[in-house]
């Protein structure tokens, strides 16, 4: 199997971190990383520094990983070639939205959990948030090194499919004691909730899927995976208890049925 050598001083962790994950994770391709030019002798070369070298692909050098922080490399979402060298920093790049690195940025504004919102991503400041970005940028990449270097790289990314179903409720209504359903009747009034009210007096409870879910992946083939909450009921956990006699033949039901 050929060799990619890649001329760099950055040794760091991150570095490798996102070389392994190009170079063995998805092109099937040994790489080497060489800080002196002469410790090449032939072969696809890839420079990632800020020196100029004749007959090279030249990445470049942001210099991102040796002074690792929060803000962001990316500036174009686009990668292209021009004359030998790319327009950006795709190892920086590809890291950056790997290790999710803006999530761990302290100054970020989080919602009520503490967790980080969507729409403040660059992927979503660019409208890429539904695209496989770094998919896109990695074929790219593996034609540009083909066409600059001259070598044949495998390219391997295989799609696998996994349905699961995460149950955290049965029921919204059914199968609750009546202290439970009256106190939320209750509440729902003093709140004026007229859809959860309305809902409390249909035939069918709203919640009420999972045999339809289950016939869906039956008449597809399609074997799922089924995860159910059994903690007891709490202040945030308010499903029927593990130990009802409903809960129990639900979930055996489930089992015989997935």
């Amino acid at each position: 199997m050929k060799t990619i050598f890649i001329y760099s001083q950055e040794t760091s962790p991150k570095f490798y971190y996102v070389l392994d994950f190009i170079f063995e994770g998805l092109f099937d391709i040994t790489y080497k990383v060489i800080t002196s030019i002469e410790d090449f002798n032939s072969g696809a070369l890839l420079n990632y520094s800020t020196s100029d070298i004749p007959h090279s692909l030249s990445i470049p050098y942001s210099g991102y990983f040796s002074d690792f922080n929060h803000l962001s490399p990316i500036r174009d979402i686009e990668l292209y070639c021009d004359n030998g060298v790319l327009n950006f920093d795709v190892f920086a790049n590809i890291f950056y939205l790997l290790a999710r690195v803006e999530e761990y940025d302290e100054n970020a504004i989080r919602d009520e959990h503490g967790r980080y919102l969507a729409e403040n991503s660059v992927l979503f400041k660019s409208n890429s948030i539904q695209t496989p970005v770094i998919d896109i940028w990695l074929k790219k990449f593996k034609e540009v090194i083909e066409n600059e270097q001259h070598v044949s790289i495998p390219y391997f990314r295989n799609y696998t499919f996994s349905s699961t179903i995460d149950i955290d409720h049965f029921y919204a209504f059914k199968h609750k004691s009546l202290y439970l359903r009256f106190g939320s009747f209750v509440k729902d009034l003093v709140n004026l909730n007229i859809g959860k009210i309305s809902d409390r007096f249909k035939s069918d409870d709203p919640f009420d899927r999972i045999s339809g879910m289950l016939d869906w992946h039956n008449k597809l083939k399609i074997l799922p995976q089924v995860f159910v909450l059994t903690a007891p009921r709490s202040k945030y956990d308010r499903s029927l208890s593990p130990g009802s006699k409903t809960f129990k033949e639900i979930v055996t039901d489930i089992s015989n049925r997935s």
